[in-house]
């Protein structure tokens, strides 16, 4: 019998620390990251739309590495670079549980969770 693969939809936003407006553009790429013993997982890029919304879809799967093998929920943290200049990097939101503790659950869309408002200084 397989396993049964989790979509999960991680979700942020990126204003502009000062005036709140919103970062967006083809210059500014938001990474996310799984955090590890040894090597953390790369699990996916996006760019934010005009209002500074992020999403990014991950599977189960993707996290599950050869230095977590058994891990059920990731270590979720994000880079946000512009022009390819790291400006940002968020703590790391420890055994992201979801939807038990930070998200919500839909048949459509997956496990979704989101991870705040994120004030960068350009």
């Amino acid at each position: 019998m397989s396993k049964v693969e989790k979509i999960f939809r991680i979700q942020l936003k990126l204003l502009r620390k000062g005036d709140s407006e919103p970062i967006s553009g083809p210059q500014v790429v938001v990474r996310l990251y799984d955090k590890d013993m040894l090597k953390d997982d790369y699990l996916g890029s996006a760019t934010p739309n005009e209002e500074g919304e992020v999403e990014l879809i991950v599977k189960s799967s993707a996290f599950r590495s050869f230095d977590s093998p058994t891990e059920k929920y990731p270590d979720l943290y994000v880079r946000v670079l512009v022009n390819g200049v790291q400006m940002y990097q968020s703590p790391v939101f420890e055994d992201s549980r979801v939807p038990e503790v930070h998200g919500s659950f839909s048949v459509a869309g997956g496990l979704v969770l989101n991870l705040g408002t994120f004030l960068i200084e350009e």
